[in-house]
């Protein structure tokens, strides 16, 4: 045998060494993948697994949790997917409830509990986009709500509503039930923007263009953090007794920039040309309001800065510039001095201006 013809026996040989036993071992073949139930232990919302009924395309009868596997198309007079069992989640997947006219509501749970509805597009429906009035302990995240016919979300109490945008809607873009905390969220040109129930919180979210109110919290005890509203038809905060919002900005709204009522905290908020196509203060406590704290807010080139109907309010530390009238207040309040600062010369270094006889609690004009 040539030597060629030897190296290439002993090539052979040996790849065949490597590659193990040519038979299979004794006993019924196994399979090395796992079973489809644990690679996707979710259930697909379609006609086999979750059939409609007589109102909806689609209809969910027990816990788990559920997902779309495309988008739903919309008949007239049927939900998209109706929930009827608590403890359930609905991740939209990416795809889109698209309704019709004379639709019913994109996905309706009423009085439901622990329901969670995630990662989609809602557009179109004749009722609600999402409806869960009634139905407490909910979590809705990161969905878009679109040209509904009445609300974009209705959700109920003790509920989390995370980085929502709702738009176009015909009634309020989300509307909350007491006990709630909402966070980045967005309400555009609806009728009303976004309604936050009694005791709710809600963190850096924005309302505009909304045909009504920006944000109309009209429980009590609501807390409102960072929050914008602009160019709203009405007021672009109004808000119940004792409610606090801190570090929020109401502009250009046809109102009042924010209304309260009584006990309240109106502490280190900006408001500046509110009033349009009518006359609007950047604050406002209402006739019959008392005993708010009304302190170190901005208010510029509204009608009226501050204007205070009510009595006992405590007014202190707030600045008031290019309004028409800067502060108007009724008598029996308590009201630190105002003052006007003159106008400086230059200043150069460490020393200069005018104190005025101000002081931190001093409101000032100018």
């Amino acid at each position: 045998m040539c030597r060629s013809m030897m190296i290439a026996t002993l090539t052979a040989a040996a790849s065949l060494a490597a590659a193990g036993p040519i038979d299979p071992p004794p006993g019924p073949v196994k399979s090395t993948m796992k079973p489809l139930d644990q690679v996707e232990a979710r259930t697909a919302i379609n006609a086999a697994n979750t059939p409609g009924d007589a109102d909806s395309l689609f209809r969910i009868t027990a816990p788990g949790s559920y997902y779309l596997i495309g988008d739903i198309q919309g008949v007239p007079g049927k939900a998209g997917i109706e929930i009827a069992a608590d403890s359930v989640t609905i991740d939209l997947n990416g795809f889109s409830l698209l309704g019709v006219t004379g639709s019913l509501s994109g996905i309706s749970g009423p009085s439901r509990n622990a329901i969670v509805v995630m990662n989609g597009c809602i557009r179109a429906w004749g009722g609600d986009g999402l409806y869960l009035f009634a139905s407490a302990d909910c979590r809705v995240h990161d969905l878009t709500l679109q040209y509904n016919a009445a609300n974009g979300l209705h959700v109920g109490s003790h509920s989390i509503v995370d980085r929502v945008v709702a738009c176009h809607n015909g009634a309020a873009g989300i509307d909350a039930a007491a006990y709630g905390v909402l966070n980045a969220c967005v309400a555009d040109d609806n009728l009303y923007g976004i309604n936050p129930g009694a005791h709710s919180i809600v963190h850096d979210s924005q309302a505009s263009d909304n045909a009504s109110d920006g944000f109309a919290c009209v429980g009590t005890e609501p807390i409102l953090e960072g929050c914008s509203a602009s160019s709203n038809g009405a007021n672009g905060f109004t808000l119940s007794s004792h409610a606090r919002i801190e570090r929020c900005v109401a502009s250009f709204n046809t109102g009042h920039g924010i209304s309260f009522t009584t006990e309240c905290d109106i502490i280190g908020n900006h408001c500046e040309n509110n009033g349009v196509l009518g006359t609007g203060a950047g604050l406002y406590a209402a006739p019959g309001s008392g005993r708010s704290r009304i302190e170190g807010n901005t208010c510029s080139s509204n009608d009226y800065g501050i204007k205070v109907d009510g009595s006992a309010n405590l007014v202190v530390g707030n600045r008031c510039t290019l309004n028409t009238t800067n502060f108007q207040i009724a008598t029996g309040n308590r009201v630190a001095t105002i003052v006007v600062l003159p106008t400086s010369g230059v200043i150069t270094g460490n020393s200069g201006g005018d104190s005025g006889a101000a002081d931190s609690f001093s409101n000032l004009a100018f």
